[in-house]
């Protein structure tokens, strides 16, 4: 029994320490060079730039390219990373040579980007993640499709998109990491940890639950707000009287509005082009209704014009395809252009449509960039 114990007690303890290294992740087999007046600066230069290759590198993982950060000094560099392993040292006095591992955690990592990166780094970045959740009784509902409120917010994801509010749709693999069992015990970090390519600043749970005044029959839709950070959680709560049970989904698109209008940003202050999709109402003339279906996507791809031919060439080129439901080109600065299109289209099916109408795109993680293949660049 004793024996019994003592592995039930080891058990738990790797269980913790493996979840502890999980949260922690490696820039491995790195090598770094550099020479100095002393063994000492040698060997801060070689850190220095290693580090520096290191958060490039993690940098490009999430879809940021090198020339979209600015360099990060060697200190704050050195709070994020921490060598692990070298092997194959050599030490002189004016030269130092490894081959390192770093690791580090997303935290820093993201708030070094969101401080040294460009606007389109910053623009990357979601004002929350939220998670809307139905609760009844002591029962948490969430990913569930057949909930009014679940739904409600599932319809409307690409709005929430749009005002940068990621609503993550469920997978296998996202069910086993975000339940009912753990969802309200989650920190900031375990969710960086489950969406390690999204660049978030926060994260909101919004748990909906429905009481009865067993005195009056007077119902009321509590809704809780559950914001977490790097620094913790804060919580608070709005009550919705409900006449009568035709009043929820009304109620539901007021709290949807409040959210996207409260918590969101939008990069054109077009807020009020956004409309949430309502079941109590026709869509209005600028909401498109098959855009928030589940085949339809949005890519916005980033193009460089520098002539009005050059522009109407490809606009041309993108009426030819078929695949898309719809583009628009709208000019960004300079001769950048924002190309945003609607398709139901996979990336190897537009791949192929737009190979054979002489265009081309590349990927930079989530990023996309459109290419005119008459100027050489497919």
């Amino acid at each position: 029994m004793k024996k019994l114990y003592k592995q039930i007690i080891l058990h738990i303890i790797c269980i913790f320490f493996t979840n502890l290294a999980n949260a922690s992740l490696e820039v491995s087999e790195l090598y770094i060079e550099a020479q100095g007046n002393n063994k000492y600066e040698s060997k801060i230069k070689a850190q220095n730039q290693g580090m520096q290759r290191a958060f490039l590198m993690v940098a490009d993982t999430l879809g940021i390219n090198a020339s979209a950060v600015t360099a990060v000094p060697y200190l704050k560099l050195k709070d994020v990373f921490t060598v692990v392993a070298a092997k194959n040292v050599t030490e002189t006095d004016n030269l130092y040579k490894a081959t390192v591992t770093y690791q580090y955690n997303l935290y820093p990592i993201q708030q070094l980007l969101f401080q040294y990166g460009n606007n389109s780094v910053k623009d990357r970045f979601y004002e929350y993640l939220i998670l809307p959740i139905s609760k009844q009784k002591n029962i948490l509902t969430l990913w569930d499709g057949d909930q009014e409120w679940n739904k409600k917010w599932s319809k409307n994801r690409n709005i929430l998109d749009q005002a940068k509010l990621f609503y993550p749709k469920s997978s296998m693999g996202i069910v086993k990491k975000i339940n009912a069992d753990n969802v309200l015990t989650l920190s900031f970090s375990n969710f960086l940890d489950i969406f390690p390519t999204k660049l978030l600043k926060k994260v909101m749970l919004i748990v909906c639950e429905y009481f009865t005044d067993i005195n009056t029959g007077a119902a009321v839709m509590d809704v809780k707000y559950i914001i977490i950070d790097n620094n913790g959680k804060t919580i608070s709560n709005q009550s919705y009287p409900l006449n009568n049970l035709n009043e929820v989904t009304q109620t539901i698109d007021t709290i949807l509005k409040t959210v996207v209008n409260k918590y969101g940003r939008f990069s054109n202050n077009d807020a009020q082009d956004l409309a949430i999709i309502s079941d109590n109402e026709a869509p209005k003339p600028k909401v498109v209704t098959k855009v928030v279906e589940d085949d339809i996507r949005t890519i916005i791809l980033d193009l460089e014009a520098f002539t009005e031919d050059e522009l109407t060439r490809i606009k041309d080129k993108l009426q030819n395809i078929s695949d898309l439901e719809s583009f628009s080109i709208a000019h960004n600065y300079d001769e950048k252009y924002k190309v945003t299109i609607l398709t139901k289209s996979n990336d190897y099916k537009l791949a192929e449509s737009f190979y054979l109408n002489g265009l081309s795109f590349k990927m930079y993680g989530n990023l996309y960039s459109l290419i005119d293949v008459i100027k050489g660049g497919g």
